[in-house]
């Protein structure tokens, strides 16, 4: 996965003076990016931080041939649904974009939205639609994080997350929205490193609360000094973290192992172990859910032979396995490919094979596509899973689950499934980041 470069501290450039439209605006409806959608003289007009059922003053800040994006300047009749962001670093941090709007009403809306565009661009609407899939708690929840660390050259040390439309660091003290555990971990951390004065070669810091304690990678561009290394050797003991260094070169060591971090716990009977850089969903509570909901749908007997595409870890393959003859699961990272087998293997499930293919590229002779099977699971990344959708057409199975992280992804690959044969029997969103514009959904495409 490729990430944005990030610029570290400094003061911002002045931008181009927005320039604020002569009349307030009605916002309409809330886009599937979480700004305002406005038409004012049959123009689309975006506008961040606004919500529907507003009248708002906006200054413009881009305009376009099709549409023009702007910013709330002044709110003159606020929605209902508007609440005060629980976060301090709100209006400068990148992380959260929907903390003003209500948390029950920001599903709402996202679903709708959701239908809108599967309706207006890809001609599919649901047979039924499902409860939204949410957790119980809307802040707390996250259980992964990456945070960037920089020193200026005055000393003073950052640690936080890109800042809204820019790829500098916001300094944070605390992040509403990750577990305890985490914040924890950050608060001692900063104390830790505040105690040396020449860290500019630690870059960030990933984090991933296990089952029983936290994993920590450290990113550095060179080798710590060995009193750094014996503060950071303490602070792991201090949380029982399995704390490592990652040296830009690619060498690795292990500070303080603590084996019972690295699992995560899955449908209360399986554990799958994880390393610091593998994709884990980061609210626990929903994915149970999702993992739930899909075998529900799916509806698995005994003798089916299911293939589960972008699998990861094994998050939906192995409690596929326990259900089903025999299961394939496909993943682009060999290294994941390798704990997805091992984490089978340490459950006693022994019906899964495992293959590591670029499913982005067409290959024709991999052999996992020559196989039958009656279910399929697409769990993709953004982009979505336009060629592989292509790829499996003749496998023509009888049910197809798939996991967006994108709506627009699901919008196009929807179409191509429908007119493949299938049709949309029902559909869900979850809530996997809530205070955020994101929106995760499930559907499922059943053979007409």
């Amino acid at each position: 996965m490729k990430h944005r470069r990030i610029r570290y501290g400094g003061p911002r450039q002045a931008a181009k003076k927005p320039t604020n439209l002569d009349t307030p605006v009605e916002i309409l409806s809330l886009s599937l990016d979480g700004r305002g959608v406005a038409r004012p003289n049959g123009k689309t007009l975006f506008v961040r931080d606004a919500l529907p059922g507003e009248q708002v003053e906006v200054a413009i800040e881009k305009s376009g041939k099709r549409f023009d994006e702007g910013s709330l300047a002044q709110l003159i009749s606020p929605s209902d649904q508007r609440v005060e962001p629980v976060c301090q670093y709100y209006d400068r941090c990148g992380g959260c974009d929907l903390q003003h709007l209500d948390p029950q009403a920001a599903v709402e809306l996202k679903q709708q939205e959701l239908l809108t565009q599967l309706s207006k661009r890809a001609k599919v609407e649901p047979e039924a639609i499902d409860s939204p899939l949410q957790s119980s708690a809307v802040l707390g929840y996250r259980r992964a994080a990456r945070v960037g660390i920089n020193q200026r050259e005055s000393g003073e040390l950052l640690m936080g997350f890109r800042r809204r439309n820019s790829s500098k660091l916001v300094d944070i003290e605390q992040c509403p929205v990750l577990t305890p555990s985490i914040n924890a971990l950050l608060v001692d951390l900063r104390t830790t490193l505040k105690q040396f004065e020449r860290i500019k070669h630690l870059t960030q810091v990933e984090l991933i609360e296990g089952k029983a304690g936290l994993v920590v990678e450290l990113r550095t561009t060179k080798n710590l000094s060995d009193e750094l290394r014996a503060a950071l050797t303490t602070l792991a003991k201090l949380h029982q973290a399995d704390f490592e260094l990652s040296i830009k070169e690619g060498a690795k060591t292990k500070l303080y192992a603590n084996p019972a971090a690295t699992e995560l716990e899955l449908a209360q009977t399986l554990n799958l172990q994880f390393s610091a850089r593998d994709f884990v969903q980061v609210n626990s509570e929903v994915n149970e859910q999702m993992v739930s909901r899909a075998l529900e749908w799916l509806a698995p007997q005994a003798e089916e032979r299911a293939l589960d595409l972008f699998s990861g870890l094994g998050n939906f393959s192995l409690p596929l396995a326990q259900r089903v003859k025999q299961v394939t699961a496909v993943e682009g990272s060999s290294p994941m490919v390798e704990r997805c087998l091992a984490n089978a293997a340490a459950n006693g499930i022994e019906n899964i094979s495992a293959y590591s293919a670029d499913l982005s590229q067409s290959d024709t002779a991999a052999p996992w596509l020559a196989q039958e099977y009656d279910l399929v699971l697409l769990d993709p990344p953004r982009q979505g899973a336009a060629n592989i959708i292509a790829q499996i057409e003749h496998l023509r199975p009888r049910a197809l689950v798939y996991i967006a992280c994108d709506p627009s992804s699901l919008v196009r690959d929807a179409e191509t499934l429908t007119t493949q044969g299938y049709r949309m029997s029902r559909l869900c969103v979850a809530d996997m980041f809530p205070q955020t514009h994101h929106i995760e959904s499930l559907a499922l495409f059943e053979r007409v």
